[in-house]
């Protein structure tokens, strides 16, 4: 699999991508508001690097669990998948936790992503990327 960028979790999003414009990397899309998930989303890319600040919208984000334990940190790999299903199969026969199954994501146009995690490596994001 390939990997398709690296989730941040950031407390103050407008902050963030302004210390990350001055590392180089600029916005590749629109800030998203993903009520379901409780977290807002912006995209920054510096290539070849991608990656996804992800922010709380409420106090009952997951997000913020993250945040109170590491601040502002790097919390999951994304990889792509051509068969999310199927990925999500091999790597559970493999010891690796269902944390959210395969729903349609908002940043990235409604392709499938889930969540898994592994004691060896935490937690990874899968992404259908057809």
């Amino acid at each position: 699999m390939k990997v398709h960028h690296v989730g941040y979790a950031v407390s103050d999003m407008e902050k963030s991508v302004l210390e990350f414009d001055a590392l180089g990397y600029t916005k590749s899309g629109i800030l998203i508001h993903d009520v379901s998930r409780k977290v807002s989303i912006q995209m920054l890319k510096n290539d070849p690097w991608e990656i996804e600040l992800v922010a709380p919208l409420s106090a009952e984000s997951p997000i913020n669990n993250i945040l109170n334990k590491n601040n502002n940190t790097p919390y999951h790999f994304c990889y792509c998948t051509e068969s999310i299903e199927k990925t999500i199969h091999v790597l559970r026969s493999k010891k690796y936790v269902l944390i959210e199954p395969a729903s349609p994501a908002m940043a990235f146009n409604g392709q499938l992503a889930a969540f898994l995690y592994h004691p060896n490596i935490g937690l990874i994001e899968l992404l259908e990327c057809n």
